[in-house]
Formats: C-alpha cells, sequence, structure tokens
C-alpha cells in the first residue's frame, strides 16, 4: 500500500561488534563490513543454544585487536587464511534493536565456530562467502566434559552442583532451575553434564502436588532453565500477536505484534489420546529383590488433575467428549476397553541407597525403593504428548524480549466469507500458546532484515482460559 510506513522491527539491526577470534593465534577479524546473515536458535528441546553467521570474505579484512576493536596492522587476506579459521574460534555478537539488545560479547556468553563451510567460487575470484554453524560456550564445553561420580539426593540440587562445579557455569546464570520434590541417586556412566540434565527432567516432579512430572532443560539468552512444564503453562502470556487478517481490534495493534506469517504443523486429533495413554494405561514393574511382577492400571483423564492448559477447553472436553458413550462406563466412568499404553519398569532396588541402615536386610541388602518410577513414568510421558497437540509455526517482527519457554496470545482470522469485523478471530485455534522453539534471523536486507520465528504448542483449543498470577520465577531458588 502506497504511503505505508517502515516497520522499525524487520529493519536490520546495528552491529555494535561481530568479530572472530582464534585463541590460540590471538588474532581476530572484523567480520561487520561483510555481513550478510547471523541466526540465533533456542529451544526447550536443546540443552544449548546455537547459531550460524554468514558474512562475504573480499581478502581485505585487516587483522584486528579483539580487545580494542580497531585495527592492528594493514595485513590483509582471508579469514579462512590469515587468522586462520579452524574452528573452535570465539566469536563475539553484540546488536541493538528497536525491541532491545542482544549481546554474545561477554566472557561466558558468546559463540564457539563448530563447524564452517567455505563457498569459493574459484576461477582466481578472491571473493567467497563462509558459513559458520555456532555453538554456545557451555555447549561446545559440555562436549569435552564427562560425570564419572555417582549423584544422590534432590534432583535440582543434583543438577545444580554439576552445571556450577563440573561444567564451570556461573552462579548467574542458574537461578532458573526449579525445585522438584523428589530426589534419585544414579550412577553417571561418564555421561555428559547436558545428557545428564536430560535424563533427568524426565523424572522429575514440581513441588506442587497437583502438577504433572516432566521437565525441560534449555539454555537462553540469560542462562539456563530448568522448569516444570506445568509451571510453564500456568505462567501469563508475555505479549500478543495479531494475524494481519483479524480485523477487530487489528487497527490498534501495534507494528511489532503483528504476525506476519502463520503455517499450522499439527492440530489435535484426539485419536492420540489412546495412543499415549491417556485413557487407560497399564505399568508394569519388577522387583528384583523379591522377584514379583506386579501391574498396576491408571486412568489418567479421570484420576490426574488437568486444572492447568493453555487453551480454554479442559482435558475432558478436548478427549473424553469425542468417544463414543460405548467406550464409557455410564456408573464409574471409565474407560473399559484393555489399556492402549503399557509401560514397563526395572525397580530401582538396594543400589543408591543414601542411609542404607535403615532399610537393610539381614544379609545388608537394602530394599529401599529409589525414585519410585509409578509417580512419574505415566505422568511425565502423557503431559510431553499432551503438550505436543496443537503446534503452529510463525514468523514476526523481531522481537528480543521474546525467549523459549515463555506463552504469547495469538489471534488468527477466522475462515470465512463474511464480515471480518464481525467476531473475526478464530475462537478455537486462537488464544494462548507456549514458545517450544525460538529463532531470531537477521541478515543485511531492507525490507524483512530482522525477524523472529517461533514455533508454538499448546495441550487444548479456545481461545480464553483462566490466567494464572504465576511469574517466570515461581519455584527458582538462587542457590
Amino acid at each position: 500500500m502506497s504511503g505505508t510506513k517502515a516497520n522499525p522491527y524487520t529493519e536490520p539491526p546495528n552491529l555494535d561488534i561481530l568479530y572472530v577470534k582464534n585463541n590460540n593465534t590471538d588474532k581476530a577479524h572484523d567480520l561487520r563490513d561483510g555481513f550478510i546473515q547471523f541466526s540465533y536458535y533456542e529451544s526447550l528441546l536443546s540443552p544449548y543454544i546455537t547459531g550460524s553467521l554468514t558474512y562475504l570474505d573480499t581478502g581485505q579484512g585487516g587483522v584486528v585487536d579483539s580487545q580494542n576493536d580497531t585495527p592492528e596492522s594493514t595485513r590483509t587476506g582471508t579469514v579462512i587464511n590469515t587468522l586462520p579459521l579452524v574452528a573452535g574460534e570465539d566469536i563475539k555478537v553484540k546488536l541493538n534493536h528497536p525491541s532491545g539488545v542482544l549481546d554474545f560479547s561477554g566472557d561466558n556468553q558468546h559463540f564457539i565456530v563448530d563447524s564452517f563451510k567455505d563457498y569459493n567460487s574459484g576461477g582466481g575470484e578472491r571473493n567467497s562467502i563462509v558459513h559458520l554453524n555456532l555453538i554456545s560456550k557451555f555447549g561446545e564445553k559440555n562436549k569435552r566434559t564427562s560425570i564419572p561420580e555417582p549423584q544422590e539426593g534432590n534432583i535440582r540440587n543434583s543438577l545444580y552442583v554439576i552445571l556450577r562445579d563440573k561444567l564451570g557455569v556461573p552462579t548467574s546464570m542458574l537461578s532458573k532451575l526449579e525445585n522438584t520434590r523428589n530426589s534419585h541417586n544414579f550412577k553417571t556412566n561418564n555421561r555428559s553434564p547436558f545428557h545428564i540434565a536430560e535424563y533427568l527432567a524426565v523424572r522429575s516432579m514440581p513441588v506442587q502436588s497437583d502438577s504433572f512430572g516432566g521437565y525441560f532443560f534449555w539454555e537462553s539468552q540469560t542462562g539456563f532453565n530448568f522448569r516444570a512444564i506445568d509451571s510453564l503453562i500456568r505462567n501469563s502470556p508475555v505479549d500478543n500477536y495479531t494475524e494481519s487478517d483479524v480485523s477487530a481490534g487489528a487497527k490498534d495493534v501495534h507494528a511489532s505484534c503483528r504476525i506476519l506469517k502463520s503455517s499450522v504443523i499439527k492440530r489435535s486429533d484426539n485419536s492420540d489420546g489412546k495412543n499415549f495413554g491417556l485413557f487407560k494405561t497399564k505399568h508394569v514393574e519388577f522387583n528384583p529383590y523379591s522377584f514379583d511382577m506386579s501391574e498396576k492400571t491408571f486412568n489418567p483423564l479421570l484420576q490426574y488433575d488437568f486444572s492447568a492448559t493453555l487453551g480454554s477447553n479442559s482435558i475432558s472436553a478436548e478427549y473424553l467428549d469425542q468417544y463414543p458413550l460405548s467406550d464409557i462406563d455410564s456408573t464409574s466412568s471409565l474407560y473399559t476397553n484393555a489399556a492402549t499404553k503399557s509401560t514397563y519398569t526395572f525397580l530401582d532396588i538396594g543400589n543408591n541407597d543414601t542411609n542404607p541402615s535403615s532399610n537393610v536386610t539381614a544379609c545388608g541388602i537394602s530394599t529401599a525403593l529409589n525414585n519410585d518410577p509409578s509417580q512419574w513414568k505415566t505422568s511425565s510421558s502423557i503431559r510431553y504428548n499432551l503438550l505436543m497437540s496443537n503446534i503452529v509455526d510463525i514468523v514476526v517482527p523481531c522481537n528480543l524480549h521474546l525467549k523459549a519457554g515463555q506463552s504469547i496470545r495469538c489471534h488468527f482470522p477466522k475462515l470465512t466469507s463474511g464480515n471480518k469485523n464481525e467476531g473475526s478471530s478464530d475462537e478455537r485455534i486462537s488464544g494462548k500458546y507456549l514458545i517450544l522453539d525460538l529463532s531470531h534471523k537477521f541478515q543485511n536486507e531492507s525490507t524483512f532484515g530482522s525477524l523472529t520465528h517461533m514455533r508454538l504448542v499448546r495441550d487444548t483449543n479456545g481461545l480464553y482460559n483462566a490466567e494464572s498470577s504465576s511469574s517466570d520465577e515461581d519455584n527458582t531458588v538462587d542457590t
């Protein structure tokens, strides 16, 4: 449309710092003049942040003093040859944008070159396009770190000690580790810290007794996070986003809060409820001390508290009401068919008792049960699966305040041939979503130079839900 003002939130950022440094030669190159694109990525499913950087190497870049960010000499040459670039170099980035500052120029928060590709056109041409795949400092360090010592006690506390003492993460980056109500004693088997963190996340139970099991462990701009899924769901949305076709109230929406593009990846298929055991799950346990085999049957849909949902629909309304009444006993309201999912567990008894004197047989074998799997195994599995019931990808003008693990409210247009001004938001698919993946993408292009890409998930449909007043800090502790 003629006369439309440019959106400053999609324009390229100001690059304050962008250089690569070889710590062995102590040489650095300023890459700002050849900048093409930079992307930053964080996800609830990734324990560390990653990025990518593409630049044009003309062979004219001078060596730079990495401390003062000024030319050190007039010597020129390609970064690959003069640095030299071999992977493992530091990449420091700091950029300014109308939505905030993205700063990865600190000692503990910067990128490492994980791999690179030189797209030299050959034929005597000196220019080449170089693409760098980046990983965070602690993501790279995690690859070289293994934990040999067994761990015991509260899960959150064990993770805190591993990250602080074994990986060297400063305490300022560990303030978002949420408490757990259960303990877990385990052998580490020389696994990496992040491998252990993901192992513990599935086995963790929140402090609130009415919450489901299941945590996420991930790195964000501000540090590391270990949060229960239910806690993330209960947090209030940090922003509202409206797709451009939504007319009702859209003219009042700030330019930065537009959904430029959306794509539905998955909508809830109610048959999924049966596949992951929402209606009935059989939990089979083998006790190596007594050699007993036992079975427990759960009816999660009716026995668990599903009060925390992202949509306005309850879990019961989303799933139970969709099935034929012949599957449900009218008296007990229980699912009458056979269990749709079975889990099998070899109980951990005797090997990891922190207080063996209180649970020891006459022959010296402990009978203590380590982190009862019936408390978390079914619960965590169902919560993870429910969260992925609805998946949507969206692209919005860059917003550096957004982080993975936050929730936002989205308004999507209703597909109608009528007047779009009359209740134009689709009340089924619009509403509160959790940010699963987030990527800020910057490029040297005037129209769409700064964008934020997100993958959003939620368990149930519906525009309106009872908002919680809980903050992003609930149940986390500073140690």
